[in-house]
């Protein structure tokens, strides 16, 4: 997480024999730091899952502020965090980040009001930043040797729970409804808070740092302010003043943190980097691959749980059990296309997944009749996202030279959460100025508007591939072996 400058020596003393492979103690550390990653991929998974329910139950159309508010705290806590890690210990920061994401597991599991339930979840973004807390945490404390085998075994994992988690969502949703989603974050972040300290070491290495509490407060206050005007506006009316006014301010403060953040002296996101065609094109679409799965991690499980009775033109009925009938190749399809990362050029391959991905979401929108149509369709978006995921990595480090390298990947993270955190928002706007009927508190949206939130997945991955065609040069700047999206992640500190 930080470079060799400004750094203290080894806490170990130069004479004690320190184990240079693996012991029992060390294998113990890596069950946990993959347990942590895990938790990450899980609470998504299963918040998407029960969207449908949670809508529901608090008989609300902004179901998608339940996967921004998460994606939009950790963006903003995660530059925040890393500082702090190069300050006070990655161990520290990492029990830190836990600790805020055990009381937003806590807030969301009792939630009395969907309010308070999006104030959990937003505290729960915090676990974001345990990502790359992890994997510079093992670079720092593990063996040299025994970091490549951890950092595979802990990327491995978390493609291992995204096949598995749809049926353990599946069987906490049915059998103990939506809170259980939390209780189960929570009991699994409590877990890895007791045993992180017992089986791992902190990090000696300390990095002179500034905290650009500034910055942060106008991105995140921007960020959000403009995403409630857009939410909100079909309900208050696009010219009304609240609308209005919400979105100037918005706007007004993203400027101002644009503005800051040129002239702080270690800003919260180095938009210096921009200057080049090939770095705006890359943050660019990796943004795109990141916003357009969530579309589809959105939509799926509405296609699937609602009652054809009640959708009319699409809905199985499925089960949270019998949604993973879709979920599952979907989540083997992300698995899968992430593996062609040694086969395919990272620039070819980023546009072959955003196609692919196209062609897997048209099929949804218009092949969705049975559970097979619903699976194939899913698979195929499954497939390209994958790609995108792994290719986007490598395609940024191929083209940016190697002291760059950490601040343009601060940017791309900014722009995959930033793109992530805007799309529920968009999608469910889409959704509610579409909405079928809407009984005993259930919120049925219409066939068409299903399809126009897809489409709209189409288009911006259709946009993103034209943009790698058109814009995205390679350059001879940079040459970097092909790397995996936690490497570049592990690169922002």
């Amino acid at each position: 997480m930080s470079t060799g400058q400004g750094t203290t020596a080894s806490s170990e003393p130069s004479g004690s024999a320190v184990p240079q492979g693996w012991t029992p103690r060390l294998a113990l550390s890596l069950f946990c730091m993959a347990m942590v990653m895990e938790i990450v991929s899980l609470s998504y998974a299963k918040v998407a899952t029960a969207l449908p329910e949670i809508a529901t139950h608090f008989r609300t159309t902004q179901a998608g502020w339940l996967l921004t508010s998460s994606l939009l705290f950790g963006a903003v806590a995660s530059p925040l965090l890393g500082r702090l890690a190069d300050l006070y210990g990655k161990r520290r920061i990492l029990l830190t980040a836990l600790g805020i994401g055990w009381f937003g597991s806590l807030l969301s599991a009792i939630a009395p009001s969907y309010g308070v339930l999006v104030t959990g979840r937003l505290l729960q973004g915090a676990l974001i930043a345990c990502l790359f807390l992890s994997y510079s945490l093992i670079r720092d404390v593990y063996p040299p040797r025994t970091v490549p085998l951890a950092v595979s075994i802990c990327t491995g994992g978390l493609g291992l729970a995204a096949v598995i988690t749809p049926f353990l969502n599946g069987w906490l949703l049915d059998t103990w409804g939506w809170r259980s989603v939390f209780v189960f974050d929570l009991l699994w972040v409590t877990s890895m808070f007791v045993a992180i300290p017992l089986t791992t070491r902190e990090s000696s290495v300390r990095v002179r740092a500034r905290l650009d509490l500034p910055g942060a407060v106008l991105l995140g206050g921007g960020a959000a302010a403009v995403l409630v005007a857009v939410s909100f506006g079909p309900q208050w009316g696009w010219d009304s003043a609240r609308t209005l006014l919400l979105g100037v301010l918005g706007l007004l403060m993203l400027a101002g943190w644009v503005l800051s953040g040129r002239r702080a002296r270690q800003p919260l996101v180095d938009l210096a980097v921009l200057g080049r065609r090939p770095i705006v094109a890359a943050a660019l679409v990796s943004g795109l691959v990141y916003g357009t799965s969530v579309v589809t991690a959105s939509v799926l499980p509405i296609m699937s749980m609602t009652p054809r009775v009640a959708g009319g033109d699409y809905g199985l009925g499925l089960s949270a059990t019998g949604f993973a009938q879709v979920a599952s190749p979907n989540a083997v399809g992300v698995v899968a296309g992430g593996l062609l990362v040694k086969r395919v050029g990272a620039r070819a391959m980023l546009a072959a997944g955003l196609l692919v991905f196209a062609s897997g979401v048209l099929l949804l929108a218009f092949w969705h009749g049975t559970v097979g149509a619903m699976a194939a369709g899913a698979a195929v978006a499954g497939i390209g996202t994958g790609l995108g995921y792994a290719a986007t990595p490598n395609l940024v480090i191929e083209n940016t030279p190697a002291e760059e390298q950490g601040a343009v990947s601060s940017v791309v993270q900014i722009c995959q959460s930033g793109f992530s955190s805007v799309m529920p928002v968009v999608l469910f706007v889409i959704l509610a100025e579409n909405v079928r009927m809407v009984a005993a508190g259930s919120v049925v949206y219409s066939g068409a508007g299903l399809r126009y939130g897809l489409f709209l997945a189409v288009g911006l991955a259709l946009f993103g591939a034209l943009l790698i065609g058109t814009v995205f040069r390679r350059t001879a700047t940079a040459q970097a072996p092909v790397l995996t999206e936690s490497a570049l992640a592990d690169g922002v500190r």
